[in-house]
């Protein structure tokens, strides 16, 4: 899967929880931030490691995206 499809596949979830900034850390709550997580694994079929579960690791589209290449 490309860069390009995996940043599209996260923009289209982050839309799901109304996060249209690419760089979202301001505005999200922790259980906003848990539930764009499961989705992302669930989308990727990878479970995120327990020390990434913090909004400062996830702050935006690019940080996600690279994580998601890097464990497919």
């Amino acid at each position: 899967m490309s860069e390009e499809i995996v940043k599209e596949k996260i923009k289209e979830i982050m839309c799901k929880y109304e996060l249209y900034n690419a760089d979202f850390k301001e505005e999200i709550d922790s259980i906003t931030f848990i539930s764009l997580i499961v989705d992302i694994e669930d989308e990727f079929n990878i479970i995120i490691e327990e020390e990434k579960l913090i909004i400062r690791e996830f702050a935006n589209i690019d940080s996600i995206t690279e994580y998601v290449l890097e464990r497919r």
